[in-house]
């Protein structure tokens, strides 16, 4: 088993935001397939949620426009540049830059990848975008957070409907994994402070 995140869609009159863009091409193919299955508008831009591999080394699949909070961006593009084998992996793991779990899924997903194209984000953002794609409304909110202080939501006020990405989730690259109260506490009321049902 790999650790594949929940990806998401939101399909407008004029076209569909992806929501993250999965943890390898293959996972990023699957979303693509379950959209045409589906009949939904062709997607049209891509949103980037936060920093982790699993959420956007599938980016170069869909080969959107992309959104993503400046940080990610900026961590992206560094990102891009690494090597990715598993010396590389093992290397950062020892320096404390990777977690042993992330590498270990990683290699389990992508076991070569020699061919991996990776695709940073076109368009930054440092508090809030708004994309109007036809009759629904996403806003991409920077809310930070213990797990990436990257982390972007996906509101869609239509709907009611937010996602939340991984931005409740602890701090993966300290031990053992935590929450603070300083960021956590702060995210909760900013979550429910969006009038969202789901």
């Amino acid at each position: 088993t790999t650790d594949r995140p929940v990806l998401g869609a939101i399909a407008g009159t004029r076209g569909t935001l992806v929501v993250d863009a999965g943890n390898s091409p293959a996972h990023a193919q699957v979303l693509l397939d379950c959209l045409a299955a589906a009949n939904l508008a062709p997607p049209r831009y891509l949103a980037l949620t936060h920093w982790h591999w699993d959420h956007w080394f599938g980016a170069a699949v869909f080969d959107l426009p992309t959104f993503a909070h400046v940080e990610t961006r900026r961590i992206l593009v560094e990102q891009a540049a690494w090597d990715w084998n598993d010396a590389a992996l093992d290397a950062r793991v020892t320096q404390g830059i990777e977690s042993a779990f992330c590498r270990d899924m990683l290699k389990a997903e992508l076991p070569d990848r020699s061919g991996l194209v990776l695709r940073p984000p076109d368009i930054a953002f440092t508090d809030t975008l708004e994309i109007d794609l036809g009759g629904v409304t996403c806003r991409l909110i920077h809310v930070g957070g213990d797990h990436a202080a990257d982390s972007t939501i996906v509101f869609i006020p239509e709907e009611r409907v937010v996602f939340l990405s991984d931005c409740r989730y602890e701090d993966l690259y300290v031990t053992p994994r935590r929450y603070t109260t300083a960021k956590v506490f702060p995210l909760f009321d900013r979550l429910l402070g969006l009038e969202a049902a789901i």
